[in-house]
């Protein structure tokens, strides 16, 4: 088997074409308050990256990716991360996975353990989303390095340069958290999904080797301010996001209701949320 530069070219070009059109229904180059300005940029991004992703990728990969986007923004809320670095954060936490688009079918979705050609394709994920990136232009360059290194872990046993603690960029530590907790409570082809007890406590296991310590502890206290997360995993759909508008808090605060009253998951936007509240 071999990598397939075609989906690659496809993908970066689909991406690049895709944020055109969205900079232009958001009309980004009219706009001249700073804090309007980086709403409508980030906007643009997301909704470039949710056609992506929609029109590439399968819905569980979609799924795991806008979810790890609203939890990796809720620790860097939590952080008081800047507002540009909520953007980049999210945008970032998307795109993490992109490069498997371009890993073999029978790899990706292989039920039980790899070998070890195998596990070689799949740990070049990064690289190729480094590639997919690139060809979507200037835009996306600054979330290279987050993608390149979502898989570097604390103690520098990670792939694929073996960073270690401070040299993996914050913002990579914390999707590292959030991508594997989802990964972990999540229906796989590999795997069953483990419970959000059983979670914590192999983040807790891992904190110091594979996980920055402080980003777990700052990923776990969420859950006992916002109990009512642990409905976000009874659901076995989603609910396609459109054009979120990047709002930790308020997002978090109708997720959470609207998933209570479905007792179901949903990763829509604001715009999304309200109009499901509108047709129950």
């Amino acid at each position: 088997m071999i990598i397939d530069d075609s989906v690659i070219v496809s993908m970066g070009t689909f991406l690049r074409q895709a944020h055109e059109l969205a900079l232009t229904r958001y009309k980004y180059e009219d706009i001249l308050l700073e804090d309007d300005l980086l709403s409508s940029y980030g906007e643009a991004l997301e909704t470039a990256c949710l056609h992506t992703l929609r029109t590439f990728c399968d819905t569980d990969m979609c799924t795991h990716a806008y979810r790890s986007a609203n939890m990796a923004e809720m620790v860097g809320y939590a952080l008081k991360l800047s507002r540009q670095e909520l953007v980049t954060l999210r945008i970032a936490a998307l795109l993490h996975d992109i490069g498997k688009i371009a890993v073999p079918a029978p790899i990706l979705y292989k039920p039980g353990s790899l070998d070890s050609s195998e596990r070689a394709y799949i740990q070049m994920h990064p690289q190729l989303g480094q590639r997919i990136l690139q060809l979507a232009g200037e835009s996306f360059l600054p979330f290279v390095p987050i993608v390149l290194t979502h898989h570097e872990f604390w103690d520098g046993s990670g792939y694929p340069h073996g960073l270690y603690g401070e040299a993996i960029p914050l913002l990579t530590r914390i999707i590292t958290v959030v991508d594997s907790y989802d990964a972990m409570v999540s229906l796989r082809v590999y795997g069953k999904p483990q419970t959000v007890v059983q979670a914590h406590q192999e983040l807790l296991r891992c904190a110091g080797q594979q996980f920055d310590p402080s980003i777990v502890s700052a990923f776990l206290a969420l859950f006992d301010s916002q109990p009512a997360q642990q409905s976000f995993y009874d659901a076995e759909t989603a609910l396609s996001p459109r054009y979120p508008i990047s709002s930790g808090v308020a997002r978090l605060a109708l997720t959470v209701a609207y998933a209570k009253s479905l007792n179901k998951w949903t990763c829509t936007g604001w715009r999304n949320v309200l109009s499901a509240f509108t047709s129950i």
